[in-house]
């Protein structure tokens, strides 16, 4: 087995936590099908791990954006 094939979300990571979990997972699987290309292409895979944060600031200002709009008034 090569790196590209130990790419995998846990699953107990996943919809055993409900909504979060279950956003996570597949928020990972369209990066892990991403990565295996990548990986075969020649990437290292600490680059790719870069992703997940670049995934996480932009759930950040999409977070602060709602706060800032009050969205929950507008519903």
């Amino acid at each position: 087995m090569n790196e590209v094939d130990e790419l995998t979300f846990p699953e107990e990571w996943g919809w055993g936590r409900g909504l979060t979990g279950w956003a996570a997972e597949e928020a990972a699987k369209v990066l892990i099908q991403n990565w295996k290309q990548a990986l075969q292409d020649g990437y290292e895979l600490e680059v790719l791990l870069k992703d997940v944060d670049e995934v996480v600031d932009v759930l950040t200002e999409w977070r602060d954006g709602l706060r800032k709009a009050n969205i929950a008034k507008q519903l």
